[in-house]
């Protein structure tokens, strides 16, 4: 079998930053201009992109008769699972308020 390493451990870039790189004691001096929705979004595009662009394949490796079956399964599953939260949220608190305060008073 293969025994030498991949990057031999004296590779010169593995080592040192390239010269102007940010490091850890030279972290940027203006803060972020993000927020939480902004952050949310975000990850949302990035979830949903990444099943849109992986969903065809799926299909198509699933078959015709397999795939669709397993789709609204999955969004039954999903559907259980959401109802399930919003129950136990409702019974945490009375109302529908939001998951933080459940959190915080879970934990």
């Amino acid at each position: 079998g293969e025994t030498s390493p991949l990057v031999p451990p004296s590779a010169p870039h593995l080592h040192a930053p390239p010269s102007g790189a940010a490091d850890a004691t030279n972290a940027p001096s203006h803060p972020g201009t993000s927020s939480v929705l902004g952050a949310a979004a975000n990850v949302a595009k990035v979830c949903i992109g990444t099943g849109v662009l992986a969903l065809p394949y799926g299909f198509r490796a699933g078959g015709y008769l397999f795939s669709p079956l397993a789709m609204c399964g999955i969004g039954l599953w999903n559907a259980y699972g959401v109802d399930r939260l919003v129950r136990c949220l409702g019974l945490l608190h009375g109302s529908t308020h939001g998951f933080a305060p459940s959190g915080c008073s879970t934990f």
